[in-house]
């Protein structure tokens, strides 16, 4: 019996050992400054965001804590490519990436629109093809990743211009400085209701493109075992249904 008990302890023990340590499991995540799909709340310093939401809901449902950081998307790459951060929020696939980093299953869907100063196209902004939109002055964030062809093909006769604030190209695009704005679609929701500019911005019903976006994660053990957790809960029906959830909340903002 007392062997027994002693036995019992010891596996008592060793469980409870397990389990903190499981508790206390970090995976730390990156991400460019880029509501609404990551900031910092002013009034709390909080990360918030539907990006920072998912790798939560992720670290939640798999027992770990999603640390997160902002940072230029330039430093966070490269970061992860070090190794010193295990992974960057949903991102889209490029071949320079994947070069230096493993993609998890899909997350969620992002498309890209047209935004427009509402009084200059009364009737909506009508296009078939980008050579249709080459007299427009353009401007986009810097960096962004939208569609190369719309690019080259807008950009042939003149210069667009480029900003690393959407917020000052929306101010721009409502100044009548610029008269299209292409940009991720909830992103240009976002900063139209941020920025009071509902009743003098719209945005194109036909969008621009549409593309899927993915963790990527640091090519090492330690980015391994993140993956295979990512990659448990995207493919389980409930990780598919909070996420869905958590973006219907974002949309009917």
């Amino acid at each position: 019996m007392v062997w027994n008990i002693g036995l019992f302890f010891y596996f008592f023990s060793l469980t409870q050992v397990q389990s903190a340590h499981s508790a206390e499991r970090n995976f730390s995540f990156c991400y460019d400054p880029y509501p609404p799909y990551a900031s910092t709340e002013a009034s709390t310093s909080t990360i918030s965001g539907i990006k920072p939401g998912i790798a939560r809901l992720i670290g939640t449902d798999r027992g770990f804590v999603a640390q997160i950081k902002l940072l230029p998307l330039v430093r966070c790459l490269e970061a992860v490519k070090k190794g010193s951060i295990d992974a960057v929020l949903p991102l889209f696939k490029t071949p320079e990436r994947e070069k230096f980093m493993d993609f998890s299953q899909t997350v969620l869907t992002q498309t890209s629109s047209f935004v427009y100063r509402t009084t200059s196209f009364p009737e909506g902004l009508n296009w078939n093809t980008f050579d249709d939109l080459k007299k427009y002055r353009v401007g986009m964030v810097r960096g962004s990743h939208i569609n190369r062809l719309m690019e080259e093909t807008i950009g042939e006769k003149k210069t667009i211009f480029l900003s690393s604030d959407p917020a000052t190209l929306m101010k721009m695009l409502a100044g009548g400085r610029l008269d299209l704005v292409p940009v991720d679609t909830r992103v240009a929701k976002h900063l139209i209701r941020q920025e009071g500019f509902s009743s003098k911005l719209s945005i194109s019903e036909k969008i621009i493109s549409q593309e899927e976006s993915y963790f990527g994660v640091a090519r090492n053990p330690q980015g391994k075992q993140l993956i295979n957790e990512i990659n448990l809960f995207l493919n389980s029906a409930a990780g598919k249904n909070a996420i869905q959830d958590l973006l219907e909340n974002y949309d009917k903002r």
